[in-house]
């Protein structure tokens, strides 16, 4: 069972904090689009769009989301969304250009997340995904076990697994998430 030192162990951070930097109120054009009725951006209203922007992936659409989630960090250096988004993003990123140097960026942005909502699945699956882009496999694995057992997004998390159990030299086991992350 994972506590929450070897979380940190595993991950190889120390646990971080975020800064305590001054709200910045953002107007007009943020994030590629005009934002509507209001010229007040909020950081949910940030993180949302940057969402967004992921889910229609494009680089543009990527830069975009990007963007957004920096913007949110400055109205609120400790937003969850904003460092779980480019975490997300960074890993995208680093999957679609083959630049390592995104992977440090998302390790950070993913450790500030986990400080501010400690074992939320959704960080620790993009941990298990950075692991993997690593090629630490073992720590993958560690990763996904607590997901796996709780069936947290069966589909992405078991073909993650299959991913790490075919690194691993474990076939049999590989395919059988595989078959599980399928259905």
């Amino acid at each position: 069972m994972l506590t929450t030192f070897s979380l940190w162990a595993l991950i190889g951070v120390g646990q971080p904090s975020p800064s305590s930097a001054a709200g910045v109120a953002m107007t007009g054009s943020i994030c590629g689009e005009e934002r509507g009725g209001s010229s007040r951006w909020t950081a949910p209203d940030l993180v949302r769009t940057g969402n967004s922007y992921l889910e229609n992936l494009t680089d543009s659409s990527l830069a975009n989301a990007m963007i957004c989630y920096r913007h949110t960090l400055q109205i609120n250096p400790e937003d969850y969304g904003a460092h779980l988004g480019l975490g997300a993003a960074n890993i995208m990123k680093a999957r679609l250009t083959g630049e390592r140097e995104y992977l440090k960026t998302a390790r950070t942005h993913l450790a500030l997340a986990l400080a501010i909502r400690p074992f939320h699945f959704e960080t620790v699956y993009y941990l298990a995904e950075l692991a993997v882009l690593e090629e630490k496999y073992t720590i993958a694995k560690e990763l996904l076990t607590p997901l796996l057992k709780a069936g947290y997004k069966k589909g992405p998390v078991n073909t993650l697994a299959g991913d790490v159990y075919i690194h691993l030299g474990e076939e049999k086991l590989a395919r059988q998430y595989y078959a599980i992350g399928a259905d």
